[in-house]
């Protein structure tokens, strides 16, 4: 079961926070990175002026508030975790069908690549652009 944040918080329920406490042992016993990637749904920023930066705070905090619970609750190392925001992003579909599906999540990927993806790497020759923040990389609009 995915762990999903209130609506425009980044704060850990606390059937969030013993999920996470139940997950860390097997995520110390990853070899590689684990990553931690935040979103944030549409619905939160449908009435901000500037909706780009807005997603991105948002879906920032709820991956480095995953990433701080780990390391202080689950005893996982600084160093073998990374969190990303990746702003405002919609699900495709409902997980079931006849409920709305909401994007207020920090997915944990466990085979983290610090590589940038191929796609990015050639978004200037499909004429698609790409802001990198400080490793974040945001499509922008109108590409």
């Amino acid at each position: 079961n995915r762990v999903l944040f209130p609506h425009g918080s980044s704060t850990l329920s606390d059937k969030g926070k013993n999920y996470l406490k139940q997950l860390a042992p097997v995520l110390r016993q990853v070899p590689g990175l684990v990553e931690l990637r935040g979103y944030a749904d549409p619905t939160e920023v449908l009435f901000d002026q500037n909706k780009l930066k807005k997603g991105a705070i948002i879906s920032t905090k709820r991956a480095v508030a995953v990433y701080r619970y780990l390391n202080k609750i689950g005893k996982i190392p600084h160093k073998k975790m990374v969190a990303h925001g990746f702003g405002v992003q919609s699900q495709k579909k409902a997980a079931i069908k006849g409920t709305t599906n909401f994007n207020r999540q920090v997915k944990i990927i466990c085979d983290y690549r610090a590589s940038i993806p191929y796609r990015v790497k050639r978004g200037e020759k499909k004429k698609s652009y790409y802001l990198d923040f400080k490793g974040f990389f945001f499509k922008l609009r109108g590409s």
